[in-house]
């Protein structure tokens, strides 16, 4: 898993699902945890037009690039329409925030080619401070 992580945080610009209007929500924290450390990230949202002054797409196949690398943070029924509803090869990577991950990834990883990442939280690799520092330690004793 470390290696999937590890290719997906080279990509410069990862696509954040789940911007909020809510300046405080966790995707929208994520949002400027990228920006801060040198990342040029994507927002997509139905709700919000921009985020920090980034234009927001409403939908990933509205990006005109492909093979994208997605860090997912919405409920998982919305997270599987969102994979299901891509095009096919739009997708490299999807990184699931706590919870959003669907019961049937697998089944769509599979048929969609794309890699799956979940169980770490990217602050945990962004922000090695705190809790995320904490995180970051016990993951690393108890996996590969």
């Amino acid at each position: 898993m470390k290696n999937i992580v590890n290719e997906f945080l080279q990509d410069k610009t990862p696509i954040i699902v789940g911007i909020s209007t809510n300046k405080d929500a966790w995707g929208n924290e994520l949002f400027r945890l990228f920006l801060k450390n040198g990342y040029k990230p994507v927002p997509v949202s139905r709700s919000c037009e921009e985020i920090e002054g980034i234009h927001s797409f409403t939908s990933i196949n509205e990006i005109p690039q492909q093979s994208l690398n997605l860090i997912i943070s919405v409920p998982p029924r919305e997270a599987e329409k969102i994979l299901l509803g891509a095009e096919k090869g739009k997708i490299k990577s999807a990184w699931f925030a706590f919870g959003s991950k669907p019961k049937n990834i697998a089944q769509i990883a599979s048929e969609k080619g794309i890699e799956i990442i979940y169980g770490y939280c990217p602050m945990m690799f962004l922000n090695r401070k705190g809790i995320h520092k904490f995180h970051y330690l016990i993951k690393s004793l108890f996996t590969s």
